[in-house]
């Protein structure tokens, strides 16, 4: 699922993962309690995120990840094609 990267994405985030009966059932109230929990949540989990330096260190260190995993595939399988362009995929949510 994933995470906020940065305090701005936060509240976002919360309100999708609240608003998500699959991973979170609130029943018949789910569509008024996710936005009110996400809302009271947000503060504190913002406050989290400066105290560890304005974001989550987890999307950085998984695009370092991927980008040294291409560099080692390109040069053990240079004939399979440039695989940084796996790295540009969107991982957006419609």
């Amino acid at each position: 699922m994933g995470g906020p990267s940065k305090i701005p994405e936060v509240y976002d985030f919360l309100s999708r993962l609240f608003a998500d009966g699959d991973l979170i059932p609130l029943g018949r109230f789910q569509s008024w309690l996710g936005p009110l929990i996400a809302r009271r949540r947000t503060p504190m989990i913002e406050r989290h995120y400066e105290e560890i330096g304005g974001g989550s260190p987890i999307r950085k260190w998984s695009e370092l990840q991927a980008q040294k995993i291409c560099e080692r595939l390109d040069a053990l399988c240079p004939d399979t094609g440039s695989h940084s362009s796996l790295l540009f995929a969107s991982t957006e949510l419609s």
